[in-house]
């Protein structure tokens, strides 16, 4: 291999190290996430209710998991609610 195709090279191995860390960033922004909640229902025992979210930065999954906590709540004070 001669120099100028070795400069080629560094080069376009540089811009593929370059491409893969962005696109690392940017696919990392915004995930699929469940929200697992367990709670305990008076008739049948230990229930467990999943919300799938799509596509969402982990920010806006946390909320939305707090938010189905605190409905889950109002049944039974002991809800635990996990993000996954």
């Amino acid at each position: 291999m001669n120099s100028a195709n070795k400069k080629v090279m560094k080069k376009l191995f540089g811009f593929v190290v370059v491409a893969v860390f962005f696109l690392a960033i940017f696919s990392s922004c915004k995930k699929d996430y469940t929200c697992e909640c367990t709670y305990t229902d008076l008739l049948d025992g230990k229930q467990t209710v999943k919300m799938e979210m799509e596509k969402v930065k982990k920010a806006d999954a946390e909320e939305a998991c707090d938010v189905l906590k605190a409905t889950w709540a109002l049944v039974d004070a002991k809800t635990n609610c996990e993000l996954k």
